[in-house]
């Protein structure tokens, strides 16, 4: 990962995090759930996890909307009280273009921005860090052959009951 990709990724999860914290402030206390509407996710404008995150919470709850920043709040917000709930659809496209990460690389990426916001915040030092044991190296035996971060994401909708076509 260059220091660009490292950069933007660690602003997007920023922002995530920002549309996250600002979303459950403002939500309102009953559910205004949705279904049996479509999206197109477009995954030409995808480009790590967070603009995953941020691109379907646009989709599903408006500008700066949120739906979930990983895949166990995304599983979360499937079971209701975030603004849609299966069944629904969604349309995939040029995915071959977007977000093709492995969960190992996404993982390890993470990591790196979560050690950097740590460090920069002083919640932990650079000593520390290493006594935890970071950083993790995304070529650990536990991560080889995994699939796409996306493919996990499009199986989690899928077997929650939102039905995914690819254009």
């Amino acid at each position: 990962m260059s220091r660009n990709e490292f950069d933007q990724t660690y602003n997007n999860y920023l922002k995530l995090h920002r549309i996250r914290e600002g979303w459950c402030r403002k939500r309102p206390s009953k559910s205004l759930d949705v279904c049996g509407f479509e999206v197109i996710l477009d995954c030409e404008k995808i480009h790590d996890i967070p603009s995953l995150f941020i691109e379907w919470g646009s989709l599903i709850n408006g500008t700066a909307g949120y739906y979930g920043a990983c895949l166990d709040s995304l599983d979360d917000c499937l079971s209701g009280s975030f603004g849609a709930r299966p069944p629904f659809t969604v349309t995939v496209v040029k995915k071959e273009l977007g977000f093709a990460s492995t969960c190992a690389d996404a993982e390890h990426n993470w990591h790196l921005c979560w050690e950097r916001r740590a460090v920069d915040r002083g919640l932990l030092t650079e000593q520390e860090l290493r006594d935890l044991g970071y950083p993790i190296s995304a070529n650990s035996p536990q991560f080889e052959m995994s699939p796409s971060y996306l493919e996990r994401f499009l199986e989690l909708l899928q077997k929650r009951g939102v039905q995914v076509k690819y254009a």
